[in-house]
């Protein structure tokens, strides 16, 4: 599937936030990719590991700038990252004991979902606040 490309218009106005979405868009576009030609090329356990360290880094960011804007909807969007944390750790949890190509695909789906329904839709909601 050929993925969607990147765009000022996914940008929600904070420059930490912007790059952070980006690197994560990067991703997910590689990993469309290499599955598309060859799982084998994708090591599974470097995209999860990359995975939790990105939500770690990220999402403290993310709501730290949203609490300093006093974003009114800050704790049900933590709840939204709390739940994209626990299945990235389920997908770690599963390497050991699930088909490699099975949790790349579900990996694929989440990210896919993640980047067009909740970076284009729930983060662009912050935009108002940071001006």
């Amino acid at each position: 599937m050929e993925f969607i490309e990147w765009s000022d218009d996914y940008c929600v106005g904070n420059n930490l936030i912007d790059i952070q979405h980006k690197l994560f868009f990067e991703m997910v576009k590689d990993l469309s990719n290499r599955m598309g030609s060859d799982k084998h090329d994708v090591k599974a356990k470097d995209i999860i590991q990359f995975l939790q360290d990105y939500v770690d880094m990220h999402f403290s960011a993310e709501e730290a700038i949203m609490s300093e804007v006093s974003f009114p909807d800050i704790q049900d969007h933590q709840a939204i990252h709390n739940e994209f944390s626990k299945n990235i750790q389920r997908f770690s949890d599963e390497l050991h004991s699930d088909e490699v190509s099975h949790i790349l695909d579900k990996v694929l789906t989440l990210t896919q979902n993640w980047f067009l329904e909740h970076i284009l839709t729930q983060d662009k909601q912050l935009m108002k606040y940071l001006h």
